[in-house]
Formats: structure tokens, C-alpha cells, sequence
């Protein structure tokens, strides 16, 4: 079989097999491409040509036969459908109760019966027992979309279960509750859900929990591209084993093996099956059972042949991120390291093989990241070269001290804390960079562009200058060209939030950024949306008020864009979030209250609340500005209340303003008449979620623009609005992501 594999039929075997693995996340109406991938690869002959032929038919059968799940698992959505999976994880407390990650088997609606293999986000009202298998009734909604151009669904499916009644167990988590047993109890053990930064670096890198670690630090570590190190993989099990295999060499000589194989085992079991360990213990047995036939192992045909064995276990699988990187970024380092290495003579042998593996395993992975991180990272391959070695001296250190932690050797676990600390000082750094001094480029591309992106920095750095000149091919692939001519204004869509950006050519500032209690909205809505838009800096953000649903955003999106200036009123620093913009690194902080103008461009601003020294509560505080250009007059009115709104009717008098921001996202406790009368807006834009639970834009509120003859638009049913205000007062109104 060994001996089969390394024939030029097997590299065409392994290439087909790569093909359909890739097919799951390629479009499926790139039949063209396909067809011309294949007869380029006839053309050019050889063993290259041969394994580009065949990975394209390897795309064609997938692509036929359907290995890719189908994109909705319910032919009704609003009806109630049963679904029945395996948990993953544990149950964790939620906003409105306990959620929990459920991969889904079968779903059924009806008497209509699906097999899909999907995530699916669980929210419960109580507390459900520990278990493998569930079978939960509700209705299955897709992942959350924003309606920005360029951004599609994020996410996982979603299911709200009313009641526990709903919720059946199909199988007890018998192993599952045992490994959960021995988690927590190291986890307590290493200082419970906070500790110092080397315990949580140790949860991180040992236990493949990112989230014991604070959000600014995986945030720093994601936008230097570093962010893979805290994914568990084969470096992980290398070293349990290797450990291992040392203790056996002095316990156990002729079976020196045994303790590397059970300490192997023993991890896996902990971590759980996760596709970057599988893959990498896959790919070591296969090279032991080579090696055992007396053949030498084939990195590329083990890669392939496990790659499909893992998807033959588990279709599902090739829907993984983690899947297609790990397989992406070991294809790369095993097909082009070991080329790019040979063409760079200049540098030093073992320099050059080193930054060859990382600049082929990053080539490989960016038509997968680039799409889902939206950043490019030209200093990744250097940083690797440190971080790497690094991060495998921590992992050492931290396996030392987690084994002396839970055998209870108390001397040789205060010994090691020294060495602990001072492994998780370099992540915690990063976390400190300015963004301006990450490197990360905010770049949107589709998964074509990428791919193509990908090719093309692999042809030019096969030559030592081209090193030198990818940097500058990456920043092209940043969006240009600012915010285009006449100025302009975009209500983001940030679901139940807020988000205004103005530009003015190549100025830009942003007044909010919408928010969630968890997660990164920065990264995965904000930042794709401003690159398209064409900005990689702000002059300024602005926050109106210091709720998570208008200042977390702007907190997450900081760690990504160099940011000049910060906008709020005063008295605002006692709120986590405003402080945390206030003490953004190379940033003047600019206070603003009543009376207060600045300009930006041609845009001129006026503060008209709240006055010097107001101190006000709740959504009152919130500030409220006149944006002026082209003859054209803007209301940006936050969250205020009905109670400010009449004060500032009375205080813009007979001012007219042609747009009006809607204030709270349409609640009926705002948007009072005598503001209306006053302003007599031409047009209204309202900010709100789909689906959001408030109700929010209110029938009221509607009705009482309708009775004043203002038309409105919303991202609740238009995605993103774009006006461009032209001279004269006229405008140019654009919903790129509205439906039809």
C-alpha cells in the first residue's frame, strides 16, 4: 500500500482527495474555473500538472455527489423542528439562562427527515443535566447576518428550547462527564476561572480554552497572526508524549514507549477529538506503521489519506475551520516549504527552512482566513519564527507545572511559577501594541480572491527580493480609496446596536460601534465593513453614551485600526468602557458638551447636549450632535429621551435638519413630537436588529413619523443605508444589502 502511495498514481490520489476536501468551502457554480483548473493541468504535463488535474475532478466529485452539507436543514423555518445531535462541551450560564453547543445529526420537521451535520447555539431557561446525545425541540433559526455588502452569515445555527420539557437526553454523558470531571478539577487546581496571566496562559495552551485568557489578549494575538497558537494541536500531543517518553526511559527501558502512548492517549482524552489532533496523531501512526513495512513515510500522501478518513468518519468535519487550516497550513509547509527553502540561497539553511514552513503554511491558510479574519498580516512569518519556539518552551513549562499542580507537589509547582509567569509575558505584550504598530492590514475578499491572493504571493516570494515586496502586494489588497468624492454617511448594520460612520475623502470618524456582552464585534462585523468602505484609520471615534450596545464595538474595533482622536462628554470615565477609549494608546481624548464645534474635512459638527457640568443618568446622557456639509444638516441624537428632546426642540428653534438619527433605536419612549416639529427632518434612519426582542423600531414611533410625512429607513429591513450628500442639499441615496 506504502509502496502504491508514492507512485504517480497515488500523488493523483492524493491531490483528488485534497480537491473534494477544499469543494466544501468553494462555490459550487465555479464549474468553469474547475474545468480550466483541470485542462491547465493536462497542459502542463508532469507531475505537478498531473496533481492539479486531479484535484480538480477531485472538486467535481464532491461538488456532484454533495459533500458539503445542505445550507438550510429545514424546508420551513417557521415551523418547530426536532434535532438531535451530540453536546460539545458544557453547559455554560447564558444572559437568559444556560446555552450549550450542539453538533446536529439529524433534524426533523414534520414527517420530513434531514441529515445535516451543523453547529447548533442552544439556549435553555434552566439548567439541563450532563449528557452526550439530546434531542431538543424549538425553532431552528439561521446564524445572525448583518446587513453590510460583502458580509454573509456568521456563526452557528441557533434554538431557543422555552422549557426543559423540550429538551430530551438520548444518551448520558458517561465519558464525557469523566473527562468534564478531570478538567475542572486541574482547572481549579491552576487557579480556578481567573489567576495569574501564566495560569491562564496554561488553560489556554493546555486545556485549548482561549477564552481563559482576557479578550484583548486572543485579540492581539489574532490581529499579529499569531492567533493559531492557541489552537491544540499535534505540537501539543508531540510534547505530552515526549514527556512521557522520557520518564519512560528511565522507568520503563524496554518499554520506554508505553508511558509517551498512554500520556498521549490520556491527553486526547481530556481535549477532546479535536481535527488538528486528529490529524496530527494520524498522520504519526501512519508514518510508524511505514516505517514498521520497512517504507519511507510520505508527508503528503498521510496527509491526504488521513484528511480522508477524518472525512468519511465525519462529513461534518470539512464545514471546521480547524479542520480546513490544520490540513490547509500542513499541505502548504510539505509542498512548498521545502521549494521556497531551495530558492533562497542567500539565507542561511536552517533561517531559510524555518521562514519557509511559515510563509507556506500562512500562503495556504489565507484563502480560509482571510475571508472569516479579514486581516492580512505580512510580519506573521518573522513573528512565527520567534513565537513558535516560544510557545513550545511555554507549552513544556507549563505541562511541568500542571503535572506537579495535580500530583499536589507544592515545592516544584512554586518553583516553576517563575518560569510560568515569564512565558506568558510576550502574549500579554502583544495585547499592548498600539494597532498602528500590529502590521495587520484590514483587507475584504471573497474565498476566489483569497485563493488567487494566495497563488500570487507564492509565485512572487519563490524569489529572495519577492520576501521583501509581498508586504507591499498585501497592502494593494487593503481597500482604497477612501470614502469616495462627495461626502458621506453610513448607518453600519450592527444588529440590535449602533453605528454611524462619516467620511470626507480619505478622513473618516465613527459614532458608535454597536456591542455584545461576549464575543467580538470589532473584528467580525465592524472591520469588514469599514474595509470595504475603504478605511484602515479613523480621525476620530465618537461615543455617544457609554452602553455596551454603542461603546463595546468601538473598544474591540480600536485593537485593530490606528485611531487620532476620541469624542465623548466629560464625567464619563467611571463607565469600564469609556475608560478603556479614554487610555487608548497615541490617542487625544477630546471632550465635548454644548456649544462645543470641531470639523473633520467638510464636515462641521456642534454639540447640542448635554451642557458643561449636566451631570444626567441613564439613556439622557447621551451626546447630542449637528453634522453639517454641502448644505445638508444631520440629527445624531444617541439614546436621549422624550424629556431631552423637548428641551432641544426649544433649543434649535426654527433650525431645520434634513436627516434625522433616530433616538434609541425607534423606542416609543423617544422621538417626540415637538422634536419632530421642530426639526422637520426630509428622511429618518433608524438602527435595530432583526428579530430583537424589544420590539425596536416601535409601531408608535413609526406611526408618528408618518404623520409628519417622514419616509424612513431602517437597518432592521435594508441592511446598511448610504447617503452621499451632494452640493446643493441634494443626495444620493444607496441600500446595497436590501433585499431585491
Amino acid at each position: 500500500m506504502w509502496g502504491a502511495l508514492q507512485t504517480p498514481a497515488g500523488q493523483a490520489a492524493a491531490a483528488c482527495v485534497a480537491g473534494a476536501v477544499a469543494a466544501s468551502a468553494l462555490p459550487r457554480g465555479a464549474v468553469l474555473p474547475g474545468l480550466a483548473a483541470a485542462a491547465g493541468g493536462l497542459a502542463l504535463g508532469g507531475p505537478g500538472g498531473r496533481s492539479l488535474a486531479a484535484a480538480a475532478v477531485g472538486l467535481a466529485l464532491a461538488w456532484a455527489g454533495g459533500l458539503a452539507p445542505p445550507s438550510s436543514p429545514v424546508g420551513r423555518p417557521e415551523r418547530p423542528s426536532v434535532v438531535t445531535g451530540e453536546l460539545q462541551g458544557r453547559w455554560r450560564p447564558a444572559a437568559f439562562g444556560w446555552s450549550g453547543s450542539l453538533r446536529a445529526r439529524v433534524v426533523r420537521q414534520g414527517r420530513e427527515v434531514e441529515t445535516w451535520r451543523g453547529e447548533v447555539r442552544l439556549s435553555v431557561p434552566s439548567q439541563p443535566p450532563p449528557a452526550a446525545v439530546v434531542r431538543v425541540t424549538g425553532y431552528l433559526l439561521p446564524p445572525a447576518s448583518f446587513g453590510n455588502p460583502g458580509a454573509g452569515a456568521g456563526g452557528p445555527w441557533r434554538m431557543r428550547v422555552k422549557s426543559e420539557r423540550f429538551l430530551e437526553v438520548v444518551r448520558p454523558a458517561a465519558l464525557g462527564s469523566i473527562r468534564r470531571s478531570l478538567r475542572e478539577r486541574l482547572v481549579r487546581r491552576m487557579g480556578g476561572g481567573a489567576g495569574s496571566p501564566g495560569q491562564r496562559l496554561a488553560r489556554a495552551l493546555l486545556l485549548g480554552e482561549p477564552r481563559a485568557l482576557p479578550e484583548r489578549v486572543t485579540r492581539g494575538l489574532r490581529r499579529s497572526g499569531l492567533g493559531h497558537l492557541l489552537a491544540v494541536s499535534g505540537l501539543h500531543v508531540g510534547l505530552v508524549a515526549g514527556l512521557g517518553g522520557l520518564a519512560g526511559g528511565v522507568l520503563l527501558r524496554r518499554a520506554r514507549w508505553l508511558p509517551a502512548l498512554v500520556g498521549a492517549v490520556a491527553y486526547l482524552g481530556m481535549v477532546g477529538p479535536r481535527p488538528a489532533i486528529l490529524r496530527a496523531a494520524g498522520m504519526a501512526v501512519l508514518a510508524v506503521v511505514a516505517l514498521r513495512h520497512g517504507r519511507p513515510p510520505a508527508a503528503l500522501h498521510t496527509l491526504a489519506l488521513c484528511a480522508a478518513l477524518l472525512t468519511g468518519w465525519d462529513p461534518g468535519v470539512t464545514q471546521d475551520l480547524g479542520f480546513r487550516l490544520t490540513v490547509s497550513a500542513t499541505a502548504g509547509i510539505v509542498l512548498s516549504g521545502p521549494l521556497l527553502a531551495d530558492r533562497w540561497k542567500g539565507l542561511p539553511r536552517p533561517l531559510a527552512r524555518a521562514l519557509a514552513a511559515t510563509v507556506a503554511a500562512q500562503l495556504a491558510t489565507l484563502p480560509w482566513a482571510l475571508p472569516v479574519f479579514h486581516l492580512a498580516t505580512p510580519a506573521a512569518p518573522l513573528l512565527n519564527l520567534a513565537a513558535i519556539p516560544w510557545t513550545a518552551g511555554a507549552l513544556a513549562i507549563i505541562l511541568l507545572w500542571s503535572a506537579a499542580t495535580a500530583l499536589g507537589w507544592v515545592a516544584a509547582a512554586a518553583a516553576l511559577r517563575p518560569l510560568l509567569e515569564t512565558a506568558a509575558a510576550p502574549y500579554y505584550a502583544l495585547a499592548e501594541l498600539p494597532a498602528a504598530r500590529a502590521g495587520a492590514v484590514p483587507v475584504t475578499a471573497g474565498a476566489w480572491t483569497a485563493l488567487l491572493a494566495a497563488a500570487g504571493l507564492l509565485l512572487l516570494v519563490r524569489r529572495p527580493w519577492g520576501l521583501a515586496v509581498a508586504p507591499l502586494v498585501v497592502l494593494l489588497l487593503a481597500a482604497g480609496g477612501g470614502g469616495g468624492e462627495a461626502p458621506r454617511l453610513t448607518l453600519l448594520d450592527v444588529g440590535q446596536g449602533e453605528a454611524i460612520l462619516l467620511q470626507d475623502r480619505e478622513q473618516a470618524v465613527l459614532l458608535d460601534g454597536g456591542g455584545w456582552r461576549a464575543g467580538d464585534i470589532g473584528g467580525r462585523v465592524l472591520l469588514p465593513a469599514l474595509a470595504r468602505l475603504g478605511v484602515s484609520r479613523l480621525d476620530a471615534m465618537i461615543l455617544s453614551h457609554p452602553d455596551v450596545d454603542h461603546c463595546r464595538g468601538l473598544g474591540d474595533l480600536a485593537a485593530y485600526l490606528p485611531v487620532a482622536e476620541v469624542w465623548m462628554a466629560p464625567g464619563w470615565r467611571d463607565a469600564a468602557c469609556a475608560r478603556h477609549l479614554a487610555a487608548l494608546p497615541a490617542t487625544i481624548l477630546r471632550p465635548l458638551w454644548r456649544g462645543r464645534r470641531t470639523r473633520l474635512g467638510r464636515w462641521r459638527f456642534e454639540t447640542l447636549h448635554p451642557a458643561a457640568g449636566q451631570r444626567l443618568t441613564g439613556n439622557d446622557r447621551s451626546l447630542v450632535l449637528a453634522a453639517r456639509v454641502h448644505g445638508s444638516s444631520v440629527l445624531l441624537t444617541g439614546d436621549v429621551e422624550a424629556g431631552v428632546e423637548r428641551r432641544l426642540a426649544a433649543l434649535i428653534g426654527r433650525q431645520r435638519f434634513d436627516l434625522l438619527k433616530v433616538a434609541h433605536h425607534g423606542s416609543r419612549t423617544s422621538t417626540h413630537e415637538a422634536l419632530l416639529r421642530a426639526a422637520a427632518p426630509r428622511l429618518a434612519i433608524i438602527s435595530a436588529g432583526r428579530q430583537n426582542p424589544y420590539g425596536h423600531p416601535s409601531p408608535e414611533v413609526l406611526a408618528r413619523l408618518r404623520r409628519h410625512g417622514v419616509p424612513v429607513l431602517s437597518t432592521r429591513k435594508s441592511g446598511q443605508v448610504r447617503v452621499e450628500l451632494l452640493r446643493g442639499g441634494r443626495w444620493r441615496i444607496t441600500l446595497p444589502s436590501a433585499p431585491g
